[in-house]
C-alpha cells in the first residue's frame, strides 16, 4: 500500500508513435465545455492531448474528488513506443484529505489521553479505532 498518492508508470509497447496517438485520440475527450449528459460517448478520459505529452483524468459520472490525474508523454526507443506516467491527485483535493486525517488524528490523540488519564482503559478506544479502520479499507 502506498501511503503517499503519486506513483511513476511505464508502459512500453510494440505499436509506432502514430499509432500510440491515435488510440489515445480515440479514448481521451478534449472537449473544453463538461457534458453532463455522455450516455453514448465510449470515451472513458477528458484532458489535453499535445504532440508527445498528455493531461488526462478518467470521466466519472459523479463526483469523485480523489480520481487521479494522469501526466505522460510518448516517447520512441527504437521499434517500441514508451508511455511514461506519471499519476497523482489534485491538489486541493490531497490538501483536503491531509486536514481531515489530520482532525481525526487529532481526535483521537485527544480520546486516547482522556481515557489513560481517566480510569485507565484505552483497550476500548483502540478497538474502536481497529474496526473503523478496517471498515474504511
Amino acid at each position: 500500500m502506498r501511503l503517499l498518492p503519486f506513483e511513476k508508470v511505464t508502459i512500453e509497447t510494440s505499436l509506432s508513435k502514430e499509432e500510440t496517438l491515435a488510440e489515445l485520440i480515440k479514448s481521451i475527450d478534449q472537449d473544453r465545455y463538461p457534458k453532463p449528459w455522455r450516455k453514448g460517448d465510449p470515451r472513458e478520459f477528458e484532458g489535453y492531448l499535445g504532440r508527445d505529452e498528455f493531461r488526462i483524468s478518467r470521466i466519472a459520472n459523479f463526483e469523485h474528488p480523489l480520481l487521479p490525474i494522469v501526466e505522460g508523454r510518448v516517447e520512441t526507443h527504437g521499434s517500441k513506443t514508451s508511455l511514461v506516467l506519471q499519476l497523482k491527485v489534485d491538489r486541493l483535493s490531497f490538501g483536503f484529505l491531509l486536514s481531515w486525517c489530520g482532525l481525526f488524528g487529532m481526535i483521537l490523540l485527544l480520546q486516547l489521553s482522556n481515557r489513560v488519564d481517566g480510569d485507565g482503559s484505552v483497550i476500548n478506544t483502540l478497538i474502536m479505532f481497529a474496526a473503523g479502520y478496517l471498515g474504511i479499507m
